[in-house]
């Protein structure tokens, strides 16, 4: 389990496009800040349980995705995946905004151009 600070040409190639072309998904420990990408052929679900310090229904755990066309990211999605579907996790609300802080920051220590055309955290995960 690797994790990283920056999107590099070796991380595109062994964990880019995911499911889709452009996708690239991470999963973020808001505690320790560590960012780990998740390998295409593995679903969230499975991932998570495998990362370090892990506890069932944790939700120190965070989603991010990123959709790139033609190596730009157009797209920074927070907040959902198989994990929270299946295991019923839920977010607070500062936990994703921290999510989102971290996820802008890996693309910002990244060479990848950046110019967004969609930017959200989704909600459906939250905790009421």
């Amino acid at each position: 389990m690797k994790n990283i600070d920056k999107i590099t040409e070796e991380v595109l190639r062994e964990f880019g496009d995911r499911k889709t072309k452009g996708r690239i998904d991470f999963v973020v420990d808001i505690i320790t800040k560590q960012i780990y990408p998740v390998p295409r052929e593995i679903e969230h679900s499975r991932f998570v349980p495998e990362l370090p310090d892990y506890s069932p229904k944790t939700s120190k755990y965070v989603p991010i995705q990123f959709r790139l066309d033609n190596g730009i990211i157009e797209e920074v999605l927070v907040g959902a995946s198989s994990y929270e579907a299946k295991f019923k996790v839920r977010h607070t609300l500062e936990e994703l905004q921290k999510a989102k802080m971290y996820a802008w920051v890996l693309a910002a220590n990244s060479n990848i151009p950046i110019e967004v055309k969609r930017d959200k955290v989704f909600r459906n995960y939250a905790k009421k």
